[in-house]
């Protein structure tokens, strides 16, 4: 899968890890407050997804562009 590659073309190992994250954090956010048989999920804010969303994918934006910043020097 293209998707799943870093900007040189190598497999992208943080990338892995961020989807599912970001799945799950998607999810728990569309069943915020909902109840089910007695069972009431956790609130969610829009302010407190924000934030878990920034985060999980400013870890993945900042490596990639540390790869980049590094494999340009080795080029120079």
């Amino acid at each position: 899968m293209n998707i799943l590659r870093d900007p040189d073309g190598g497999l992208s190992k943080t990338l892995l890890m961020v989807i599912p994250a970001v799945v799950v954090l998607l999810f728990k956010f569309a069943i915020a407050g909902m109840a089910y048989n007695g069972m009431v999920a956790p609130p969610m804010s829009a302010g407190e997804f924000g934030a878990a969303f920034a985060l999980v994918v400013g870890v993945w934006v900042a490596r990639e562009a540390k790869e980049a910043h590094y494999a340009s020097k080795t080029k120079e």
